[in-house]
């Protein structure tokens, strides 16, 4: 028969091993319980990107008479490597900041400009005319 001390050792180390065993299932239940957390939370961005893509397809249906879906099947991937677009993309932008600032004044400008042009147009227009009628005047006397 076993003694006293040794029945003790081993129910202490059956008790480790059982409270072990449980802190693994804990960890194992929390872990699952993050997973199923993160997954409802990527079940509920994807339900809100669907209904998302859903209004615009409707606004692309509506505003412009265009089936999303057809639109969809006939779009192919550009053949142009992706390094090639990202050239001509950033050459694109370099040349659109180097126009500069726009003059806000730019129109108002060219109108007074415009205005100035068509009145020199009609002074020169009835000089001739005055011209062409003297000069009828003259050959007349």
């Amino acid at each position: 028969m076993q003694t006293l001390s040794t029945q003790e050792t081993d129910y202490y180390k059956v008790k480790e091993g059982i409270t072990a065993i449980e802190d693994t299932i804990r960890d194992k239940n929390k872990n699952k319980q993050s997973i199923e957390q993160t997954i409802m939370n990527k079940k509920e961005l994807l339900s809100d990107l669907k209904l998302k893509l859903n209004v615009l397809k409707e606004r692309l249906s509506i505003e412009f008479h265009i089936d999303a879906d057809e639109f969809t099947a006939s779009l192919s991937l550009p053949e142009t490597p992706k390094d090639d677009l990202q050239d001509r993309l950033d050459k694109v932008k370099r040349r659109i900041e180097n126009f500069g600032e726009v003059n806000p004044m730019a129109e108002e400008a060219y109108n007074e400009m415009h205005e100035r042009f068509e009145f020199i147009n009609s002074q020169k227009a009835r000089l001739e005319r005055c011209k062409s009628e003297l000069n009828g005047n003259d050959a007349g006397n």
